[in-house]
């Protein structure tokens, strides 16, 4: 099974501390000293990220396979929309396989 690292744009922490795919971003904000950019850079261009955000953000080779509006429940986060987005690569291998 492929893995595709995660990066988290959007302003919750929740959702990218709650799974198991390896983290190139270990927080929703840019902190020089804890964050690699180059390597962020690096894994968009070769395809291997799957990418979190508040805003629809469109990459070469991406599409995006998640856009919901946050729960009121999640009050901090202001109504704002969750987008996900994958290599489009990932996402017709996905959907070939459950057509089978």
């Amino acid at each position: 099974k492929k893995h595709c690292y995660i990066l988290n744009y959007s302003d919750d922490c929740v959702a990218f501390i709650l799974n198991d795919l390896p983290r190139v971003q270990t927080a929703p904000i840019h902190i020089p000293w804890l964050d690699d950019i180059s390597k962020q850079t690096r894994l968009i261009e070769e395809k291997k990220v799957v990418i979190l955000s508040y805003k629809k953000i469109e990459f070469p080779g991406y599409e995006v396979i998640f856009a919901k509006k946050w729960p009121e429940e999640i009050p901090w986060l202001g109504g704002g929309v969750l987008f996900i987005s994958a290599p489009t690569q990932h996402v017709k291998q996905e959907s070939t396989q459950r057509n089978r």
